[in-house]
């Protein structure tokens, strides 16, 4: 970004952060980040964004990175959640109608059957809830990606996954080099499926159709993996077989960047 366009951005926003727990350069930082021209970032005044109850608070607010504006959500979708305007919030509002996808844990999760949807998992006062969200056209759903947006775009390389009446099986979705096979349904002879989730680099054991157990499948030299129940350690591909190694000092790794942080 050059310093014209900083210059500019900042004069455009100073104001509207003086009351919101947002700085600058977050919001610099996330439109640097953007995936796409067109993204917003949503911010609000301290505690829960549009709250109905409390006619007094602030409306929340959204910026776009592309022009610098800065305008409030409008009345219909008076919350931010995920970056967006949106119609409510699960961690201020327990009333607002989320999705029936079942969250294995905290994080982002994608459609068995939607290259482009994801699943954003949240904890909220009632348990871990989902809401569901889209990629921008021409990108894909990629849980290692480090902006925050877990969406990647180029060539896209997805297989999603759909049971088949009358046989028990496992059906896994694949996204890029180092998730195949990490997400999956388990099939019943009915042509219903539970999704589950293997962490981070494990793949789903499809041999295995009893219930789910997570292995090391190597793939490419230096692939990592999550170890699971020590984050000191982590699993590595070298000559096709895997191996458990460990983080440096006080290091633990990251299953997010796949490395020791």
């Amino acid at each position: 970004m050059n310093l014209f366009k900083y210059i500019f951005l900042i004069f455009c926003i100073k104001e509207a952060l003086t009351e919101t727990p947002f700085s600058i350069d977050v919001l610099m930082d996330y439109c640097n980040k953007a995936i796409d021209s067109a993204m917003t970032a949503c911010f609000t005044s301290p505690g829960c964004p549009g709250d109905l109850s409390n006619p007094t608070s602030s409306p929340a607010q959204v910026y776009i990175c592309r022009t610098g504006n800065i305008r409030n959500c409008p009345g219909p979708t008076p919350y931010c959640y995920n970056n967006k305007c949106s119609q409510g919030n699960p961690l201020c509002d327990s009333s607002v109608i989320t999705s029936s996808f079942p969250c294995p844990d905290v994080g982002y999760y994608p459609d068995p059957n939607d290259c482009l949807k994801y699943y954003v998992c949240q904890t909220t006062s009632t348990g871990i809830v989902a809401t569901s969200s889209s990629c921008p056209k021409g990108y894909g759903f990629y849980p290692y990606s480090t902006n925050g947006v877990p969406c990647r775009r180029g060539s896209f390389y997805c297989v999603t996954a759909k049971c088949r009446p009358g046989i028990t099986e496992w059906r896994t979705l694949n996204y890029y080099n180092g998730t195949q096979d990490q997400y999956g349904l388990l099939c019943d002879n009915n042509g219903a499926g539970d999704f589950y989730a293997c962490p981070a680099g494990l793949s789903i054991d499809t041999s295995d159709t009893t219930g789910v157990s997570c292995i090391v499948k190597c793939r490419r030299e230096n692939q990592k993996a999550v170890y699971e129940g020590d984050t000191t350690r982590f699993w590595i591909c070298l000559g096709g077989e895997a191996f458990v190694s460990s983080c440096e000092g006080a290091l633990n790794f990251d299953p997010k960047t796949l490395s020791c942080k």
